[in-house]
């Protein structure tokens, strides 16, 4: 008898995560942030604003639904605070590659007070120590080794 050629091996796989990560996900985190790229965006209002999309490494908090594990990498996450979005196109505009350190705070939204807003808040000593060990452990490719 043969086997099963659709048998399932959940080993194969990650499985997709419904929703998404945010840095709604961070408050109170330590975060290390890579921006790649600024792009235009339109509100639910219709408003226009411009929204972050970046790499994000999540160095402390304990494991959670959003983060299985700690340090945790989020590909991609897409940024909108408005003070946050600034400092990250500075970066991007200064080319430097350093990412962006902080601990995430939140507040009421100043529009909305019944929103929360997330910032980022500058990091201590011990946070900026805990940083550079983790990119001395986990070194980051700055460069595509394809071009």
């Amino acid at each position: 008898m043969t086997s099963n050629p659709f048998e399932v091996d959940e080993e194969m796989f990650d499985k997709a995560r419904t929703g998404f990560i945010g840095i709604g996900d961070c408050v109170d985190r330590l975060i290390m942030i890579y921006p790649l790229e600024i792009r235009d965006a339109i509100g639910n209002d219709g408003g226009k604003y411009q929204k972050c999309i970046a790499d994000v490494i999540v160095l402390t908090g304990e494991p959670s639904e959003a983060f299985e594990t700690i340090p945790a990498t989020v590909d991609a996450m897409h940024i909108n605070n408005g003070t946050t979005v600034d400092k990250l196109k500075a970066n991007l505009r200064k080319g430097t590659g350093k990412p962006v350190l902080g601990r995430v705070a939140e507040s009421p939204a100043k529009y909305n007070k019944k929103v929360m807003a997330q910032y980022l808040i500058a990091p201590t000593d011990e946070d900026i120590a805990l940083a550079t060990q983790y990119l001395r452990e986990n070194p980051r490719i700055t460069e595509s080794p394809f071009d």
